[in-house]
C-alpha cells in the first residue's frame, strides 16, 4: 500500500511508483492515510524528535 500524506508532491508519488517499478513489485494499492495511521505518524514524531517532512528529490 502507498499511503501518500497530505505534504506528499505529485512528484514524490511518481517516485515511490518508479520504486515499485524497479523493485518489480506489480501490485499495490494507492490509498489515504486513515485515522490511525495519523496517530501512528503523529507519535513516531514525538518520540524520535524527527520532523516528517517531504522526501527529497533525486537530482541526477
Amino acid at each position: 500500500m502507498i499511503k501518500p500524506g497530505p505534504n506528499t508532491t505529485y512528484e514524490g508519488l511518481i517516485n515511490a511508483l518508479d520504486e515499485m517499478q524497479i523493485n518489480q513489485i506489480s501490485r499495490y494499492s494507492i490509498e489515504l492515510p486513515n485515522h490511525t495511521d495519523t496517530l501512528l505518524l503523529q507519535r513516531y514524531q514525538q518520540q524520535s524528535g524527527k520532523n516528517i517532512i517531504r522526501p527529497s528529490v533525486r537530482r541526477n
